[in-house]
């Protein structure tokens, strides 16, 4: 059960409950496994709740957020037998029913008033965003965006300021915009006309701001920051596409290509880069412990979009030293089956560093990511990229980089599944969707798996490593567990 505090019953805020992952059992009416919200009144004397009301259930991922009032709110999980998941990832907060205000802080929520109910005509609220300092700029996110239409939105809008630019969106937007600005301070205004023949109004919209950093001014010994908007100024949530879509150049700008190992890698610094053990050794015996690398065969290919062309922003350095860690080999996670993961079987401590022989020259297209400081959860969103194969085929190749949102899953959950079995260490991650459709594939080993902090920088957390197949159910992508290695990768790239 949730109470709203004393404080944010006497300011009149408002409960917000939004789903920011949601995997289990689908069947109609939910009959198996639910997530069931209700508003209700708890009795401290008899200890029991009363006055229970059913607001929402839930088994599949749905859009919108949950705008309550009441003080109380009790949220029920109830899960059969049948299948595992990795379950559910709720967001709740305390917002502010305001026409208007200044927002100062970043991951902050605005709505319309009276959200997510039908707003009233004749308003004129008006929100002032201000970043931190110029060291960022900023973007908005719609949960939900549903105006009454006009043409050139004359009468319901909502108006954004930034800068000498100003832009005015109406009617109902099905998939939600992600807006990038670059700016440090814009101006919302929702404006609804007074009307005679139509009082209906439409539902309003549900936004989050973040402040992102700006690559351009930030200090050069900062990373895992951008200076091209991955998402595009005003365009579509491109990284909610089923398996995965093109990136816009530059914006992942520490992806390197391990170009005669047909790898990819993450750039650390301007000396070194963080890869997959397995793309440099190739399918050894498992018996060898020792791998003598001749680091001078590999390059590495920084700053190009497409493999295929070549880019002005691009940079090819040769290679000078390979370190494999000194725990690499392949084991076979199953007695009774022990070529079911192939001939070679599955790698274990599956990561390695490369040195550049010149340092890379850093540029907006060319920057590196930061290690992780501490573990990601369990149903966090994070992002894989790659120029591999785009399915079940090893040659069917993307040229152009592409990039998904993949889920960290549960261990446990993907060790139990037939396919993976006793392959799971607790080194691995393991990222992807239940059912399938989205993942890494061939091509795209010693890649990065990249998670955004709540301070807008990316991490790396994983390296893509293996998987039975791409984009199959139940047999979703194996990590290694950068976290894992922090200590290794930092003495091997201090001491050298």
């Amino acid at each position: 059960m949730i109470r709203r505090s004393q404080r944010d019953i006497e300011a009149g805020n408002k409960l917000l409950l939004r789903v920011v992952s949601l995997q289990m059992e689908t069947l109609p009416n939910c009959v198996n496994d639910y997530l069931r919200i209700f508003t209700t009144t708890y009795n401290d004397v008899t200890q029991t709740f009363e006055n229970r009301r059913l607001v929402r259930q839930i088994c599949s991922h749905q859009g919108g957020d949950i705008v309550l009032s009441q003080d109380s709110l009790l949220i029920v999980f109830h899960s059969d037998s049948s299948i595992e998941s990795s379950g559910f990832h709720l967001d709740l907060r305390s917002i502010s029913d305001s026409c208007g205000g200044s927002v100062l802080t970043d991951g902050t929520i605005i709505f319309s008033p009276n959200y997510p109910n039908r707003y009233s005509p004749g308003l004129q609220c008006i929100w002032t965003i201000t970043a931190p300092s110029s060291y960022y700029y900023v973007e908005v996110e719609f949960t939900k965006l549903q105006l009454n239409d006009s043409e050139g939105c004359r009468l319901d809008y909502l108006a954004i300021q930034a800068g000498n630019t100003s832009q005015r969106l109406c009617g109902i937007k099905t998939n939600s915009p992600r807006l990038q600005f670059n700016q440090s301070n814009l101006t919302l205004t929702f404006r609804t006309r007074l009307r005679r023949n139509n009082p209906t109004t439409g539902k309003g919209f549900s936004a989050t701001v973040r402040f992102l950093p700006r690559y351009g001014r930030a200090r050069p010994s900062e990373c895992g920051v951008q200076s091209i908007l991955p998402f595009g100024v005003g365009g579509p949530n491109t990284d909610r596409i089923v398996g995965g879509s093109e990136a816009i150049p530059g914006s992942w700008p520490w992806l390197v290509r391990i170009r005669e190992a047909n790898c990819g890698g993450a750039l650390l610094s301007d000396r070194w880069i963080l890869t997959a053990a397995h793309c440099l050794v190739g399918t050894a015996p498992r018996s060898i412990r020792t791998y003598d690398v001749n680091a001078t065969i590999f390059s590495a290919l920084m700053g190009r979009h497409d493999i295929q062309l070549p880019s002005i922003n691009e940079q090819i350095l040769r290679i000078s030293k390979v370190v494999i860690h000194p725990e690499y080999r392949r084991f076979y996670p199953s007695r009774s089956r022990p070529f079911a993961f192939g001939v070679s079987g599955v790698p274990l401590n599956d990561i390695a560093l490369i040195k550049l022989s010149t340092p890379v020259v850093f540029t907006p297209a060319i920057h590196p990511v930061c290690l992780p400081n501490q573990h990601v959860s369990v149903g966090y969103l994070c992002v894989v990229a790659g120029w591999g194969s785009r399915g079940s085929q090893r040659f069917s190749r993307r040229t152009p980089l592409h990039f998904a949102q993949v889920p960290i899953l549960d261990n446990d959950i993907c060790s139990s599944w037939p396919a993976l079995h006793g392959a799971v260490t607790s080194t691995n991650l393991c990222a992807g969707y239940p059912g399938g459709g989205v993942d890494s594939c061939w091509g795209d080993s010693g890649g990065p798996l990249m998670c955004r902090g709540g301070d807008g920088v990316y991490y790396l957390h994983g390296v893509v490593s293996w998987g039975k197949g791409c984009g199959k159910p139940r047999q979703p992508g194996m990590y290694t567990k950068v976290r894992s290695y922090i200590d290794w990768i930092r003495r091997t790239t201090t001491n050298d």
